[in-house]
């Protein structure tokens, strides 16, 4: 590949992603959130638990990926031993700290 081609790749591609958009789903939007993650994640859709956040990549009118995270899990055993919190520690999580819900 010569220097003229990578450039034409790169400028193509930079352009594909300037039209990358990434939002959170609106209320209207959650059904065909939930479907696409019940036909297309290997967990399929599962429910919302606690303060949850869920987000659409649109490329154009397109729909490319989904994102969800909720709040961090007040209770797990290895995590809080790895940090070296007890029990007085889990009450003190903020709401902020997120958990990818997929992986």
């Amino acid at each position: 590949m010569d220097i003229g081609r990578r450039s034409l790749y790169k400028g193509r591609m930079e352009a594909e992603l300037d039209a990358l958009r990434v939002r959170p789903i609106e209320k209207a939007e959650e059904s065909r959130y939930r479907a696409l993650m019940a036909q297309h994640h290997y967990l399929g859709d599962l429910a919302k638990i606690g303060h949850t956040l869920w987000y659409v990549a649109t490329c154009g009118e397109d729909w490319a990926a989904l994102l969800g995270f909720s709040a961090a899990a007040w209770k797990c055993g290895v995590r809080d031993r790895w940090i070296g919190w007890d029990f007085r520690h889990q009450y003190e999580i903020p709401p902020q700290n997120l958990s990818l819900l997929r992986e």
